[in-house]
């Protein structure tokens, strides 16, 4: 292997540690058929302006309609909403998107979920290539608040809910406690 490689490999190996939190990325062509995907590379970048930044592969087929119509919206996800995740990881299973009764998909808008966290949607200031990457930055035109704050968060290669550990009842010896084990 060479260093470049192992460097890869290693830096790889590094962000599986690093917990994010899990976001379909949603958009519409000019004829309105939606396009998504699934991102944990996504960040607030200021509140002043409110803007967000998602970095999208270029292979992804969300990625040539995200660079001509320059907006998004970035669904939060929850743990009810695990399911999805499949399909927006999946090529395979690219038909089954946008299935979900859960999805608006209002005239002229992209689609969000309802029940989602939060869905942030943004109009695209920015768009700088990196590597095998698009980083998006997008200035925040409309946020959408869910029924819970629940986050699904993305940890060694899996979702995963969150435990308060500051909870009266955490028992660090419960099966949903985190083992500090990331094999």
């Amino acid at each position: 292997m060479s260093k470049p490689d192992s460097l890869a490999l290693s830096l790889r190996q590094a962000m599986r540690r690093l917990a994010s939190g899990v976001v379909l990325v949603t958009t519409v062509d000019e004829t309105g058929a939606p396009y998504g995907m699934a991102a944990s590379s996504m960040i607030p970048v200021s509140m002043a302006p409110p803007s967000m930044l998602v970095a999208i592969h270029r292979e992804a087929s969300i990625h040539p309609v995200v660079e001509r119509v320059r907006r998004c919206c970035l669904n939060l996800l929850g743990p009810e909403q695990s399911p999805l995740l499949e399909p927006f990881s999946r090529t395979a299973l690219r038909a089954q998107r946008f299935t979900s009764p859960d999805w608006q998909l209002e005239a002229g808008e992209m689609p969000y979920l309802a029940s989602a966290p939060a869905a942030v949607f943004c109009e695209l200031e920015r768009l700088v290539d990196y590597g095998t990457h698009t980083i998006c930055v997008g200035r925040v035109t409309r946020v959408l608040l869910g029924p819970s704050a629940e986050p699904l968060v993305w940890l060694d290669g899996a979702a995963r809910r969150l435990v308060n550990i500051n909870a009266p009842d955490y028992n660090p010896a419960s099966p949903d406690a985190p083992s500090g084990d990331s094999s």
